[in-house]
């Protein structure tokens, strides 16, 4: 029987005042204290455990070590995750943790400062990649499962296995198995008995300095109109990737993923919930969808953008021509300032009135959906399927477009990050991403670097670094965990996870679903469809993202051909075209 979670932010419930109130309260807990971990024994993929290994001391850096509580006090439950969410109103809460080291949430220089001080600096924590962590030769194979079973009574968003410390440091902070639940789920008992089975567990494993902790948050699409604020709309009668898109029908706004041909037909690829609100399998139907680009409620706030630049510039340019008419019949002079003020409305008033006629070359429908597999879990891979193929609008586009993307706006500050990964600055041609996209990371290469923390000249065994365009955010750059993320939507998957750069914007928001997710290279690693924080309009902690091989296999097993390929000649010069990963031997030119 599928479990009560529900995704997307539109299904979602708030928390309740009371029970807000009630999770930052120090009170003891009102929950049944004889609650019992009742856990199903799950399919057991070693037969044996192995010896239990005395716990050996994590190093301790700033922690001091303090005897074990049952409960996080009322400053660790509140201030637990500062770092993780700049913005102070929407901070997850610490509802359980295995670790017992004292909490010290102000830097060293400043703790002992008066507590009212000005001068008094919180220390910022931050959430990593797992690394070259021993955990990740084991987790899949003996862990995972097992985590699971220590957690059937919790009702868990997501389990993600990360590291999770302070910026300072960095090199020392272990993994955490970090699993969030709804704010209106929790059981704070039943978590604290959880996440100390889980450390026992690890314990067994000789993974002692590997701790559980149980936050709130949310799992959550990542399509629902409630960010106002995007990426700025362009207008193209060819959309480029990232581009906004959505169904006619609906408010909803996602991103443009890619453009590739089926069987001789022109597609663009979406994740389903962007296109159409059904979970359920579809398939050009009598009254197909249609599909916009831009998302009807993206362009309608750009046309009302440029109506009122139009309506309060009219007025004061028409003042200024009469201003200006009298200083030419000499009644008059006109200073600098006003000149200038002048020409700025005027300036104003004319690229408002050139938008709104770009308008007419995006009215014409993008297309229409013609195929989903309907939302669910693969039963091989056991990722979330959440793809949609759009037919595209001939008289729109009458050729299948290139996967071209639009100029990456990082800032040398954020390229000087990025390439940190490679112990170098960015090249003159590097992070451009000027060419078109055609190649695809086989899933061997990607999951061989996740493997090895990175490619041979990766500094430090950071992890792969990752960047996409999607529609609210535009470009961002993020890192790929070594270790999947456990996900319950209306079922259980499994997703490779990407974790923000602290320093970096997050990589992804409401509106990003859909974005086609590349390596630093420009091949397309994913699409993103998901993402896991606490209040979903303002970004992701950590994003969720389906491999661009399997999507292709699926399309092609639902579909039931092998004709699937992404163009990569210009149009019109009749090079050849690629075909993606058909069969083993990868890549074959038609």
């Amino acid at each position: 029987m599928k479990r009560g979670h529900s995704s997307g932010s539109d299904r979602s419930t708030s928390p309740s005042p009371r029970k807000q109130r009630r999770l930052r309260e120090s009170t003891p807990s009102r929950l049944n204290a004889a609650a019992q971990l009742t856990a199903p024994v799950l399919n057991r993929t070693d037969q044996t455990d192995p010896p239990v290994a005395p716990e050996t001391s994590a190093k301790v850096t700033d922690h001091a070590e303090k005897p074990a509580t049952m409960k996080p006090s009322k400053d660790e439950r509140e201030a637990w995750y500062i770092g993780i969410d700049t913005r102070m109103d929407s901070m997850s809460l610490l509802i359980a943790r295995s670790s017992t080291f004292l909490f010290q949430p102000f830097t060293n220089e400043t703790k002992d400062e008066p507590e009212n001080s000005p001068r008094k600096e919180r220390k910022l924590k931050r959430i990593f990649t797992v690394g070259s962590h021993k955990i990740t030769t084991i987790y899949d194979s003996k862990l995972r499962l097992k985590v699971q079973e220590i957690l059937s009574d919790i009702k868990w968003q997501t389990i993600d296995v990360v590291r999770l410390g302070y910026d300072d440091d960095e090199p020392n902070n272990p993994p955490v198995i970090l699993v969030t639940v709804d704010i209106n789920d929790v059981d704070e008992l039943i978590s604290q008995e959880a996440v100390k089975k889980i450390h026992d567990l690890m314990v067994k494993f000789d993974l002692p300095d590997v701790h559980a902790e149980i936050k709130t948050g949310r799992l959550f699409e990542q399509a629902r109109y409630d960010q106002d604020t995007l990426y700025p709309l362009e207008l193209f009668r060819v959309p480029k990737m990232g581009a906004s898109i959505g169904n006619a029908n609906s408010n909803s706004a996602g991103s443009l993923c890619l453009y590739l041909k089926v069987d001789g037909i022109n597609y663009a690829l979406t994740c389903q919930h962007v296109a159409t609100s059904s979970l359920a399998p579809f398939t050009s139907p009598d009254d197909p969808d249609i599909i916009l680009q831009p998302a009807r409620k993206d362009l309608r706030k750009y046309e009302i953008d440029q109506d009122d630049g139009i309506e309060e510039e009219t007025p004061v340019c028409e003042e200024f021509q009469a201003e200006k008419k009298k200083e030419e019949e000499n009644e008059m002079t006109l200073s600098r300032g006003r000149l200038e003020e002048g020409r700025q409305s005027q300036d104003k008033l004319d690229t408002c009135i050139a938008n709104k006629s770009k308008m007419e070359d995006v009215r014409l429908p993008f297309g229409v959906l013609t195929h989903a597999p309907g939302i669910s879990t693969h039963p091989l891979t056991n990722h979330k399927r959440d793809w949609a193929l759009v037919k595209l609008n001939d008289e729109r586009l009458q050729t299948l477009p290139l996967n071209i993307l639009p100029p990456p706006h990082f800032l040398d500050e954020d390229k000087r990050i990025i390439m940190k990964v490679y112990g170098r600055k960015a090249g003159e041609k590097e992070l451009k991403f000027s060419k078109p996209v055609t190649a695809v990371l086989p899933l061997k290469e990607l999951q061989h670097v996740l493997k090895v923390s990175g490619p041979e000249d990766h500094q430090e065994k950071e992890s792969l670094r990752v960047v996409k365009h999607g529609r609210t955010s535009g470009w961002t750059a993020g890192s790929l965990n070594e270790i999947r993320s456990d996900c319950c939507f209306d079922d259980r998957t499994t997703e490779y996870c990407v974790v923000n750069i602290p320093g970096m914007n997050r990589f992804s928001y409401h509106g990003d679903s859909g974005a086609c997710v590349l390596n630093l290279e420009g091949k397309i690693v994913g699409m993103l469809h998901s993402g896991n924080g606490e209040k979903p309009p303002f970004g992701a902690e950590i994003t969720y993202v389906t491999p661009m091989e399997w999507l292709l296999k699926d399309i092609k097993e639902t579909l039931k051909t092998e004709n699937v390929v992404i163009e990569k000649s210009e149009k019109g010069v009749g090079e050849k075209e690629v075909v993606i990963e058909k069969g083993e031997k990868g890549e074959k030119e038609v």
